[in-house]
C-alpha cells in the first residue's frame, strides 16, 4: 500500500477517522478489536510520513472507541510526537457518530457497559520478515515496516 501522495500526515489523519471508509466496509459486524485493527495499517502509515517528512519522532497515541448512545458511537485519535528540538506534537482526530450496526453484539453490549474503549497505538516496527508490510515506493527504494496491532486497555 502506498502513501497518499500530496496529502499532509495531518490531512492524512483527519481523512482516515472523518470519511470513515474502514468501517463502512466492512463485511460483517465487527468486534471492537477487529474495529481498532482495521485503522491500524492507515495509522501507521500516517505516523511513519509524519516522522519522514516533519521530522518527528514517535512517542505514542491512544485509539478510542466511545459510546454516544445505546445505537451510535464514534472513533478518537490522538498521536504524540516529539520534534527535533524535543517539543511535544499532537495529532488528533475524530469521526463523526457512527451507527453501532458495524459492532456485532458482544462489541455493542462491552461498549455500552464500558462508555469508553481504549487501545494503545504502539510505533510501527521496521523488520524484514514482518507478516504485514506497508511498502513506501521512494525513487525506487523500498522501506517495509510491520503492522503492530493497537493493544488494548483494560479500565477498571
Amino acid at each position: 500500500m502506498f502513501f497518499s501522495r500530496g496529502k499532509s500526515a495531518r490531512e492524512m489523519l483527519v481523512d482516515i477517522l472523518k470519511k470513515a471508509e474502514d468501517i463502512r466496509n466492512l463485511r460483517r459486524p465487527s468486534s471492537l478489536e477487529e474495529l481498532a485493527q482495521k485503522y491500524s495499517r492507515r495509522l501507521d502509515e500516517m505516523i511513519i510520513k509524519a516522522e519522514k517528512e516533519e521530522a518527528l519522532h514517535y512517542v505514542g497515541g491512544q485509539f478510542d472507541i466511545i459510546a454516544q448512545s445505546e445505537s451510535t458511537f464514534s472513533l478518537k485519535v490522538e498521536l504524540y510526537f516529539q520534534n527535533s528540538q524535543k517539543e511535544w506534537v499532537c495529532m488528533r482526530s475524530g469521526s463523526g457518530v457512527l451507527n453501532v450496526r458495524y459492532l456485532n453484539n458482544a462489541a455493542r453490549q462491552e461498549l455500552i457497559h464500558k462508555k469508553v474503549i481504549s487501545f494503545d497505538v504502539e510505533e510501527p516496527l521496521t523488520s524484514p520478515d514482518s507478516q504485514v508490510n506497508v511498502v513506501e515506493e521512494n525513487n525506487n527504494a523500498k522501506q517495509e515496516s510491520e503492522i503492530v496491532p493497537f493493544k488494548k486497555k483494560e479500565l477498571s
